[in-house]
């Protein structure tokens, strides 16, 4: 009804979706809850942009208040989703590259590199 069908595809559950994300403009979370996922991460370390909800424990950890590593929208509110979309495509290229950057740094904190480095410190403290 909307005249949107040759533009949105709605596949389902795959079971990976890197070739997705790298061939995306930007990558959209709308859940209600989520913490710093898979997904989230995974877009940053390809170079997309995220436009997340701003809902509890995760997407603005990562992304920041400020939305310096991305975008954030209302949680739960389709109104601001639909503004934050618009505040996207109109951000010049210069900007969205710099949120971009600040992402990819961040999702270096979610490597099992970092994992085991916390867990090792932790362990040879308690030791």
């Amino acid at each position: 009804n909307l005249g949107i069908k040759d533009k949105v595809f709605l596949l389902g559950y795959k079971k990976n979706i890197y070739n997705y994300i790298c061939r995306s403009l930007c990558v959209i979370n709308t859940s209600l809850w989520e913490d710093p996922g898979f997904v989230m991460i995974m877009s940053a370390a390809s170079n997309k942009i995220f436009i997340s909800s701003d809902c509890p424990s995760g997407p603005a950890d990562f992304i920041g208040r400020n939305e310096k590593g991305g975008y954030l929208f209302t949680n739960n509110s389709f109104g601001s989703l639909v503004e934050t979309i618009i505040k996207f495509l109109k951000d010049d290229k210069t900007k969205i590259f710099n949120k971009t950057v600040i992402a990819k740094k961040r999702s270096n904190d979610y490597t099992f590199f970092k994992f085991f480095l916390s867990f090792s410190d932790n362990f040879l403290e308690n030791k």
